[in-house]
């Protein structure tokens, strides 16, 4: 009888460790990739309450535009990859529906810890729209949000009509609709280049 080495003893024990440490791995993956594109489970409910305070000092309540507009928050962060995408449509967006008809705001809202990341982050990607700050995440879970990137809209009647966590081609699309914008160009994503 063959004995075995201590070193084939060791390879083999590797192998099987790696083995199970890349399944694990794989399945984590599976798991916060489906996370990044399912609806978030509030759509028809009325919006909780929502007052944080703005990167330029003053605090900004969803309140303040019942009755008047409708109000798409942006759950992101400044670590986040999907947002870099999200960012040049959300921006054609608001620029292209706030001097048009619709009555319309974008919130956005940072869940970083550090307030100077933030800043930095808008700073760099030249966001116009309004962002605040909730770096405690205190209003994440009232508004079931799991992951970042996620886009909550409330209608001007302060209920929750659209909510999607993750960002792709088919979430702009369900987007512009819901804002009345079908034919609003995606930049590229529906086959045309935009500005």
């Amino acid at each position: 009888m063959k004995t075995i080495s201590p070193a084939a003893v060791i390879a083999v024990a590797a192998i099987a460790a790696f083995s199970g440490w890349i399944t694990i791995r794989a399945k984590t993956l599976e798991e916060d990739f489906d996370k990044r594109g399912f609806a978030i489970n509030a759509t028809g409910k009325p919006a909780p309450a929502l007052a944080l305070p703005a990167l330029d000092g003053h605090t900004v309540s969803l309140a303040d535009y019942r009755g008047k507009k409708n109000v798409l928050i942006v759950y992101w962060a400044s670590w986040c990859s999907p947002w870099r995408a999200e960012i040049p449509f959300l921006d054609r967006l608001y620029k292209g529906l706030k001097n048009s008809s619709q009555e319309f705001e974008i919130l956005g809202v940072s869940v970083d810890e550090d307030r100077s990341e933030a800043e930095k982050f808008v700073r760099e990607n030249n966001m116009t729209y309004p962002v605040l700050l909730d770096p405690g995440r205190k209003t994440v879970d009232a508004f079931h949000v799991e992951s970042v990137p996620s886009l909550v809209l409330v209608d001007r009647n302060g209920q929750i009509v659209y909510g999607h966590s993750g960002f792709d081609q088919r979430t702009q699309f369900e987007l512009a609709g819901k804002l009345g914008a079908a034919g609003f160009r995606m930049g590229g994503m529906d086959g045309r280049r935009g500005n």
